[in-house]
């Protein structure tokens, strides 16, 4: 599968086809659409949107829990070379990681 066609829109001038969302398994969740900018983990209200920029077919987001239980989210919007999701209630000194990309 290829990655998403980025297209001219009333938003703005980029916008991006968002990938059919996938069902998330046992201790998956779903990532809300975020931004693209900044890269990194950012501190927004409510939550933290999470950026990274990667030429792969997709980007999976791990979270660690206190005890080292992982929960894994697969980010699924693409925009301008940039993985992007939002997570509402993850905060400040979460543990997390992108172990592995894989091929869609």
């Amino acid at each position: 599968m290829t990655k998403p066609q980025v297209q001219p829109s009333a938003a703005g001038p980029l916008s991006v086809a968002r990938r059919p969302s996938p069902t998330p398994a046992a201790g998956r969740e779903l990532a809300l659409p975020g931004s693209p900018f900044p890269l990194g983990a950012t501190l927004r209200g409510g939550g933290t949107n999470f950026a990274v920029a990667s030429a792969a077919d997709g980007v999976l987001l791990c979270l660690f829990d206190t005890s080292g239980a992982e929960t894994q989210i697969p980010l699924v919007d693409y925009d301008a070379g940039v993985w992007h999701g939002f997570l509402p209630g993850v905060g400040a000194g979460q543990a997390y990681g992108y172990p592995r990309l894989w091929r869609l």
